[in-house]
């Protein structure tokens, strides 16, 4: 029995591999067309519109993350835990931003138990951040470590950051960092990240 055929509906000559993979072949404006033609224009119709959803995704991906963040971005508590590389360390902690560029911290290095004899975390840190509209920014945290001789430093973090799930994560990297009592910066691969403590169900 033959093919079911039918006509190009296009009015013009279009280009289709039959079902079993041959070379592609001319149809003439007229000419029927078999059930293997048909489901190669199926297969190029589901191409173009793949790539008009994937095209459409980007752009409003562009769209949602252009000029949606600002310092009142980040409020309230985030958990942070911080792995160094140069110099190796661990860190945990707190900090609480205000919405309006300013924080408090606390945290604990691991192994100070240890090597310094201290059972819980130092508090009394103290920091500064900016927001870019684009969600990217930078933060300075003052660690005000006590007892430093004058002339030395109480402990600086310089941070550069990148904010997503619309402000619930803050993913960090060490730009510069000079240890208390230090009298400048030394080198550092440090990474963080933070993550808000409040669930989204608290925020509504």
């Amino acid at each position: 029995m033959s093919e079911p055929r039918r006509l190009n509906p296009e009015g013009g000559d279009a280009p289709c591999v039959d079902r079993i993979g041959q070379n592609e072949a001319m149809v003439p404006k007229g000419k029927l067309i078999s059930f293997g033609e048909r489901r190669c224009d199926m297969k190029r119709s589901l191409w173009k519109a793949m790539l008009v959803a994937a095209v459409g995704s980007s752009v409003l991906s562009g769209t949602a993350w252009a000029g949606t963040c600002s310092n009142a971005t980040l409020q309230g508590q985030y958990a942070f835990g911080v792995t160094g590389y140069t110099p190796p360390g661990v860190v945990t902690g707190i900090k609480i931003f205000d919405g309006n560029g300013n924080f408090t911290q606390r945290d604990y290095q691991g192994d100070s138990l240890r090597t310094m004899g201290q059972p819980d975390f130092s508090t009394g840190e103290t920091g500064t951040y900016t927001v870019h509209s684009n969600c990217t920014g930078s933060m300075v945290i003052n660690l005000n470590a006590p007892g430093i001789p004058a002339g030395l430093s109480t402990g600086v973090i310089k941070i550069i950051f990148v904010i997503s799930d619309g402000g619930r994560h803050i993913h960090e990297v060490v730009s510069e960092f000079t240890p208390p009592g230090a009298a400048g910066p030394v080198p550092t691969q440090t990474s963080a990240d933070d993550w808000k403590v409040a669930s989204e169900e608290d925020q509504q």
